[in-house]
């Protein structure tokens, strides 16, 4: 890794951390432009790397499942977010580790999710409550988080022993380091400083090798309209969800939600056929 980006992802943890001491409003926009500037790029490759003649075909089932995930985020948010959740954990098991390493998969795919509610559980749930309006519901989530958190954070050893076997001390520090991030930081920010080092920033380079781009401006250009696409998605979310209780929160999750889900199921549908 050169000098720069080092000094590029420090700026980003540091961000974070100032970010964390703020309002909910302020870490909400930490999270959006975090998610949206270095999480979103990874994702808006999906198109791309879809045979061009299922693309049209693709494309409409991807924007069919865009428009029933904002619908079921609208008219039942818990339900919408309990199945955002367990998507995330499992995706993130399966694209953070290989199949070889099943330990490594259920610890990181869980703590990804799971992990901010070890220390934060009340701050989490009030968070729940906002999003959903179900009180009753957004404990017991966030209690059942804090619990499968704790299992997946005492199996982590066993994952770090795997790495210090492997001698990759460079890919236990990092996994380290952004695990200790989610469980202390505040649940937004921990989760999008977690995201970004633990998942995107790994699957960027995936994609990238796999569309033939030895720069990351060769491929933003290359993805461009896709993400244009994504940030009129996102400005719709924004809309339809502008009133009522928590529109911030709203208006992240419905829009993480809507981008993340059919990236989680659509594509991997559409490309093993390829």
């Amino acid at each position: 890794m050169t000098i720069t980006a080092r000094l590029g992802w420090g700026a980003f943890v540091t961000l974070g951390l100032g970010a964390a001491c703020l309002s909910l409003p302020v870490q909400i926009a930490y999270t959006a432009v975090s998610i949206g500037v270095l999480g979103l790029p990874h994702g808006a490759s999906d198109l791309a790397i879809v045979p061009q003649r299922q693309r049209p075909r693709f494309l409409g089932s991807y924007l069919i499942c865009v428009g029933l995930i904002l619908a079921w985020w609208k008219f039942a948010p818990f339900t919408a977010l309990v199945a955002l959740l367990v998507l995330s954990a499992i995706h993130f098991a399966f694209d953070d580790a290989p199949r070889s390493r099943p330990i490594e998969r259920l610890s990181r795919g869980t703590l990804m999710v799971a992990g901010p509610a070890l220390l934060h559980r009340s701050q989490l749930c009030s968070l729940f409550v906002a999003l959903t309006t179900r009180p009753d519901d957004a404990a017991g989530l966030a209690t059942v988080m804090a619990f499968v958190a704790a299992v997946a954070l005492v199996i982590l050893p066993l994952v770090c022993f795997g790495y210090w076997r492997r001698n990759d001390q460079q890919g236990m520090i990092l996994l380290v380091a952004g695990v200790l991030l989610l469980l202390i930081l505040p649940p937004l920010i921990g989760f999008a400083i977690g995201f970004v080092l633990l998942h995107a920033r790994a699957q960027l380079r995936v994609r990238m090798a796999i569309l033939g781009c030895k720069s990351v401006g060769r491929y933003l250009r290359m993805i461009s309209p896709i993400i244009v696409g994504a940030l009129v998605v996102i400005g719709s979310v924004g809309v339809l969800f502008a009133g009522g209780n928590a529109p911030g929160a709203r208006t992240l999750f419905a829009g993480i939600a809507a981008l993340a889900i059919p990236h989680m199921l659509v594509t991997p549908l559409w490309t093993a056929r390829a």
